[in-house]
């Protein structure tokens, strides 16, 4: 018997929905580690993760190989990227150009709502560096870049830099860990620095709040590759 188009549309939406889900809980876990840097999985070790069938779970293991994240080897298994440092700063080359655009329109474009909202990320931010949230950050550090590529009206550069966040923001755990007092005091500063500078409308604040940003991301980046020998 074939689907009335409306059961059809519900029940991809809903596929979509759980494979959506299934990609930003992977992404998480290989953000903090709990994905392991070089580690070997099965389809079936990610399923139980996420908690999901091994459909949405298997979309979401294409669409982080299309990232980068991972390799799939039919019949044999998936395999996290190891860490490359090398990797991790040419991903902030290319975030430095797009990002630049995407902060700078954001910063014109962006309605009082999308302002106001600006503002109370910044503010959660801030309070998860105050209270050494490490998870509240992460979470928000996506939360924000998702938003603002909404405000700068510029769809395209999510997909652009999702996965060089990923990276980033996995060099960011490591940090986070042997370096914590001082990390989880930095990295949100520069980011809610950054928020409100946007918030405002301020594009020379935005302009040097976003170099300090990434010349910061560099500079650990590097110290990073030299602590652990690479």
């Amino acid at each position: 018997m074939i689907s009335p188009p409306l059961t059809r549309s519900i029940r991809r939406n809903g596929l979509k929905s759980l494979a959506d889900q299934a990609y930003k809980t992977l992404e998480e876990k290989f953000v903090m580690l709990e994905l392991i840097p070089g580690g070997n999985y099965t389809e079936t070790d990610l399923s139980d993760m996420v908690g999901l069938g091994r459909t949405p779970v298997r979309d979401a293991i294409l669409r982080l190989e299309y990232d980068q994240l991972l390799t799939v080897i039919p019949r044999q298994g998936i395999t996290i990227i190891p860490l490359d440092f090398e990797r991790d700063l040419l991903a902030l080359d290319v975030r430095a150009v797009v990002e630049k655009m995407i902060y700078e329109r954001a910063t014109h474009l962006a309605t009082d709502i999308e302002r106001k909202r600006l503002h109370r990320m910044a503010d959660e931010m801030e309070n998860a560096s105050s209270s050494k949230d490490v998870l509240a950050f992460t979470r928000l550090d996506i939360l924000f870049h998702d938003f603002v590529a909404d405000c700068a009206k510029q769809p395209f550069a999510t997909k652009i830099l999702e996965p060089l966040h990923s990276l980033s923001r996995r060099a960011g755990t490591i940090l986070l860990k042997n370096h914590f007092d001082r990390q989880i005091e930095e990295a949100p500063r520069t980011h809610y620095v950054l928020m409100r500078a946007i918030a405002d409308g301020d594009i020379k604040k935005v302009t040097i709040a976003f170099e300090e940003l990434i010349e910061r991301a560099r500079r650990v980046t590097k110290e990073l590759a030299e602590e652990m020998n690479f």
